[in-house]
């Protein structure tokens, strides 16, 4: 999904003043990261470990899970296109979507025969291997811990893949790291870059059981993770950056029930992301023109499988900068619908 992935500012050399179109928190305090990151440039004349065993155990210990249920890989996506090539081969996979691509470009290079699906117990009926990502991206929607938890147990011969990293950016009940790394049938997937707003290091992680572990080791290419980001990611362990949640989720509602009153059809959303939908033209038209008349981005998410050319995603900023969006949207209703 690399042609369509949505973070696409370095196509807009300078024009854009505020980003709606990431859904990671844009204004972090970075700057002990920066200064540890300056004290380990030495880092890049040496080999990083062939496998990144020393950050594995920091975060098993932080997590409280066993060493042998946790691989780091280098971002969420290297563990997406992993388990494709590993656990899913020759089993049929069903995707809960619409969502994120990767999980269907993964089967595809894998060879492996997919679907879609509208809800995962539909899914998990009709496939071996369910892929779930929760929060969902792009519409936010969560599935509540204890009815995923109970589908899990209740379909034992089904492998779930579940992918976490936008969890620290809702206030819904999450799975039980330790709790799931002792069922043979799920993998849960974890994402550094959304929880440190770090997506240049390309750090993520995930649980499972040793066995399941241990099968996907088999598959890992080494050196995957560099010496940097390793070492950035140890890290961030101790000193993440604080992420103003609530604010974020405040002003996502607000968007969220501002643009629904100016006309255009809003997904309700658990997170600081949310779909909406053009009742006029098309979601290209409207961001090309929110860039060149305001310098807004926002994210075309009519490349997401399911969805129209209306549909278009928007991550909550500050409020002076989402207020700058909602007067722009409104300019937009009123000249061309």
């Amino acid at each position: 999904m690399t042609e369509g992935h949505g973070d696409d500012i370095y196509r807009y050399s300078g024009l854009v003043k505020v980003n709606f179109s990431t859904n990671i928190w844009q204004y972090p305090d970075l700057s002990a990261l920066k200064r540890f990151m300056a004290s380990k440039l030495d880092f890049v004349a040496s080999y990083p470990e062939p496998e990144p065993y020393s950050l594995e155990h920091r975060l098993a210990d932080d997590i409280g899970i066993e060493y042998g249920q946790i691989m780091v890989t280098a971002g969420v996506t290297d563990a997406i296109y992993t388990i494709a090539r590993n656990i899913a081969a020759g089993r049929r996979s069903g995707i809960v979507g619409p969502t994120f691509a990767e999980y269907a470009d993964a089967c595809s290079a894998a060879g492996v025969v997919y679907d879609y699906f509208g809800d995962a117990e539909e899914a998990a009926v009709k496939s071996d291997v369910v892929w779930i990502c929760n929060p969902n991206n792009p519409d936010g929607r969560v599935i509540d811990a204890g009815g995923l938890a109970a589908l899990i147990a209740s379909r034992l011969s089904v492998m779930f893949v579940i992918d976490t990293a936008y969890s620290d950016y809702c206030r819904a009940e999450k799975l039980d790291v330790s709790t799931m790394a002792g069922h043979d049938n799920v993998i849960l997937l974890h994402s550094l870059t959304k929880q440190c707003c770090v997506p240049g290091l390309r750090v993520g992680y995930l649980t499972a059981s040793a066995e399941n572990i241990r099968s996907l080791r088999r598959h890992r290419m080494p050196w995957a993770v560099n010496a940097l980001a390793s070492s950035c990611a140890e890290f961030l362990i101790d000193n993440p950056p604080v992420i103003p949640v609530d604010m974020l989720l405040a002003e996502s509602k607000r968007m969220q029930c501002a643009m629904a009153a100016m006309g255009y059809d809003v997904t309700p959303s658990a997170t600081n992301f949310f779909l909406g939908a053009v009742p006029c033209g098309s979601a290209a038209a409207l961001k090309e023109w929110l860039v060149s008349r305001h310098g807004l981005l926002i994210r075309d998410a009519s490349n997401f499988a399911g969805l129209s050319a209306g549909h278009f995603r928007i991550a909550a900023q500050r409020g002076d900068e989402n207020d700058l969006l909602l007067d722009a949207l409104k300019e937009w209703i009123g000249k061309y619908c």
